[in-house]
């Protein structure tokens, strides 16, 4: 009987110690799992972070590669704007030689075919009538003002004509800063660069230098 109520006594006395064990093993294992979802957590955020800071700074980065673009094109843009103005400046001036030779060769082909003709003429006849349509004489050129093609202003006075060995006209020599044909400096001028026209019956000559441009020229020396 003292057998029984001792095992009656032993028994209630471990129940409630091994009840009391399993609940705190359950609320370690509850506190353990909380823990782990909160490292669990910590770490998805850190990684969400991370994920947003590498985000942020590949933006950053497209950003800045565009920008680079975009001043490598404007830089592009002005150069092209630059060559682009540069290649018309160069046009133009090449248009204005290229209408300057051609009215230096309208002139000489004008002046050869009057030669030409003449020559034709005298050697047709051997005695002439009259002056030939298109001749002038010599006295209608020496002592003949020379006028600015664009000013019509006068620019000098021909002193004298240059005649090759073939008797075409080679040039003139043109009196220029004087006056009245007296104390100026002599120019000697090509032929090609004088045009002449008739004007109410009367030969008149200009050329495209202005008397500026003939006072700085060099001084034609006579043999």
């Amino acid at each position: 009987m003292m057998m029984k109520l001792n095992a009656l006594i032993l028994s209630a006395a471990i129940v409630p110690a091994f009840a009391l064990s399993s609940i705190a093993f359950a609320d370690d294992r509850a506190d353990q799992e909380r823990a782990g979802q909160e490292r669990a957590e910590s770490a998805g955020q850190q990684e969400s972070a991370g994920q947003d800071r590498s985000g942020l700074e590949r933006a950053e980065s497209t950003d800045q590669e565009r920008a680079g673009q975009e001043r490598a094109e404007s830089a592009g843009q002005q150069q092209s704007g630059g060559q682009d103005r540069s290649g018309l400046e160069r046009a133009e001036s090449t248009d204005q030689q290229r209408a300057g030779q051609q009215r230096a060769e309208s002139a000489g082909q004008q002046q050869s075919s009057g030669q030409e003709t003449a020559g034709q003429e005298r050697a047709g006849e051997q005695y002439m009538s009259g002056k030939p349509a298109g001749a002038f004489y010599a006295d209608e050129v020496i002592g003949n003002n020379v006028k600015h093609r664009g000013t019509d202003e006068d620019v000098g006075v021909i002193q004298d004509l240059v005649i090759g060995e073939d008797g075409r006209i080679l040039g003139v020599v043109v009196t220029t800063g004087g006056f009245l044909g007296l104390g100026g400096q002599d120019v000697g001028l090509g032929w090609d660069h004088i045009e002449h026209s008739r004007e109410n019956d009367e030969s008149v000559f200009y050329t495209d230098m202005d008397e500026e441009t003939l006072k700085n020229a060099p001084e034609y020396e006579r043999d």
